[in-house]
């Protein structure tokens, strides 16, 4: 048996009229829906990570601030040593050295006569003992009763200035107590 070949036209002209126009509406209408029902629920799943995220960050801010007070409670011993103990005990003994540079440099810069140095009577002996390396009559110490202990007054002819190593201490010692402060919370997310 023969079959009888069956042509086909290649030509634009009819090809064009019998492909078909488009997706129907139907089909538009149905994708349509679906990307909007994608994209609410696109939206609700990044709504809910966002809520996830700052929760998270909340958490761990809240974890930092546990950490902070866990770690500063541990040192709160250490702190108030420093500033019941080491704090007033450098003071003391570091009082005479120190005056005694501040006097040297005001003996050095002014020359035109001694320095006159007004201490508490029970520090003026660590203080000779310091500046007994200088040259005699340069720096004249006065005790002064009313002179409180860690404090100096001293003068030149040009002028007179104080040193009290109790403000330095109380100024170390509130330092040290404002680590302890306590954050104040703050929420930067919704």
């Amino acid at each position: 048996m023969s079959r009888i070949p069956m042509l086909e036209s290649f030509d634009l002209a009819e090809s064009a009229a019998a492909a078909p126009p488009g997706p129907s509406e139907d089909w538009l209408q149905g994708h349509a829906a679906g990307r909007a029902e994608a994209e609410a629920a696109m939206l609700a799943r990044q709504d809910l990570l966002s809520d996830q995220i700052a929760q998270s960050m909340a958490d761990l801010m809240f974890t930092q601030a546990q950490a902070r007070h866990h770690v500063l409670t541990g040192l709160a011993p250490l702190f108030q040593t420093l500033i019941s103990r080491v704090l007033p005990a450098l003071a003391q003994t570091d009082f005479a050295p120190h005056l005694a540079q501040v006097l040297t440099s005001a003996a050095g810069a002014d020359t035109g006569g001694p320095v006159a140095a007004h201490l508490h009577p029970d520090q003026v002996a660590a203080v000779a003992e310091v500046l007994s390396i200088l040259p005699p009559g340069q720096i004249v110490l006065h005790p002064d009763p009313a002179q409180p202990l860690g404090t100096a007054r001293f003068g030149t002819p040009r002028g007179e200035t104080a040193l009290d190593a109790r403000q330095v201490l109380a100024d170390a010692a509130t330092i040290l107590s404002a680590l302890f402060d306590e954050p104040e919370p703050r929420s930067d997310h919704g």
